[in-house]
């Protein structure tokens, strides 16, 4: 393999997986970010699956990450299996904690250090110095776990690939290492295109109050944007996201349903096609969907509602609310959660807009991915 530094990523590092671009291929990526910690010396053969290419790397994901040199505070050190060769092995996982910001989780650092690499490997590269932005939560970006995450993820790693025997060292550098707010780099997305100019869609928003609403699988984040600027002070997480849709949705199915209670995935697929597996037929559930989404709207509505008592914003003055993240998506079915929490919002404030994202769920990387093409 070579050694180039030109290598250019965006990541999302979500809470059900680590989505991504690379900008020096054109190409996306998304890996799923469950890790499992295991010793330096456990025997994990039986756990390989045959597959060729850069699929063997993806469904065989063994990775010891050294740390050679930067910060040391964040024992980051060790052995990993990630994704679905963490599944095989243990049923018992570690995900991200919608309980812990992003800075504070050893799954964080794991996941963006092997994402880099396995995008590194894709590109022949043995060691790199690349330009890497991350999106955190508003209230972490913009504060101090902004500059915790970027202090305990700066320096150099030695990353060894171990069922494919392949190494790799990444350099992460201040001044190419980036954070960005979720949610204002959705906003980001909508006022610009791909060469920095204003959308003439987004012209009416330029200089006016907009609600930015991100609803991720585990938590929700609000921010005010006034004039194109996101107000630091108005940045709040609400611990809830689509990952109780899931539950409400488990529970309309159960109910309709003589109890049958899907799994995880059918439920994951129930929410993003309404449809579900009954044996061999395939049964719409989109009315049971709906319910769930409705249930959801409402019982974000008052959270919402206090959040906005807190920080003093009238609901009238605000022009717009733009939903985003994988929790917001909907379609002529079904329509979002955040489309029923809009039209809740207007009967206190009737004279907001609802602002369309063409793809909420990866509006924010987009937003990162403009950043980073200037950075």
């Amino acid at each position: 393999m070579e050694s180039r530094s030109n290598l250019i990523v965006g990541q999302d590092l979500g809470s059900s997986s680590t989505k991504g671009y690379n900008l020096t291929t054109g190409e996306d990526f998304e890996y799923d970010n469950c890790i499992t910690p295991i010793s330096p010396t456990a025997d994990t053969k039986h756990f390989i699956m045959d597959s060729a290419g850069i699929d063997d790397i993806i469904k065989n994901l063994d990775v010891t990450i050294v740390k050679v040199d930067g910060d040391f505070s964040l024992p980051i050190e060790g052995r990993y299996l990630c994704g679905i060769m963490a599944r095989q092995y243990s049923a018992h996982v570690v995900k991200p904690n919608s309980l812990l910001g992003k800075s504070e989780q050893l799954t964080t650092y794991v996941n963006a250090l092997v994402s880099i690499g396995i995008e590194m490997i894709k590109n022949k590269l043995n060691h790199s110095q690349p330009v890497v932005g991350f999106l955190l939560p508003p209230v972490e970006a913009f504060g101090e776990g902004g500059e915790i995450f970027l202090k305990n993820i700066c320096g150099t790693y030695d990353l060894t690939f171990n069922v494919q025997n392949k190494k790799v060292t990444i350099e992460i550098v201040e001044g190419k290492a980036h954070v960005q707010p979720e949610g204002f780099a959705s906003f980001a997305s909508f006022l610009f295109d791909k060469d920095g100019n204003y959308r003439r869609e987004a012209e009416p928003y330029l200089t006016v109050s907009v609600l930015g609403v991100d609803i991720g699988a585990s938590s929700t984040d609000l921010s005010l944007i006034e004039n194109t600027r996101p107000i630091k002070r108005t940045f709040e997480t609400i611990r809830m996201g689509g990952n109780k849709i899931a539950g409400l949705l488990t529970a309309e199915i159960s109910k309709n349903y003589r109890g049958y209670k899907p799994n995880a995935d059918e439920i994951e697929r129930a929410i993003e096609t309404g449809i579900l597996r009954f044996g061999t037929k395939e049964v719409s559930v989109a009315k049971e969907l709906e319910a769930a989404k409705k249930e959801f709207a409402e019982i974000l509505y008052e959270p919402f509602i206090s959040y906005l008592d807190r920080q003093n914003i009238h609901p009238n003055s605000l022009s717009g609310i733009m939903f985003v993240g994988g929790g917001s998506i909907g379609d002529d079915a079904v329509r979002s959660a955040g489309y029923y929490l809009y039209e809740k919002l207007k009967q206190v404030c009737p004279y907001i807009d609802l602002i369309s994202i063409e793809n909420p769920r990866k509006s924010n990387l987009e937003g990162l991915i403009q950043y980073l093409r200037c950075a």
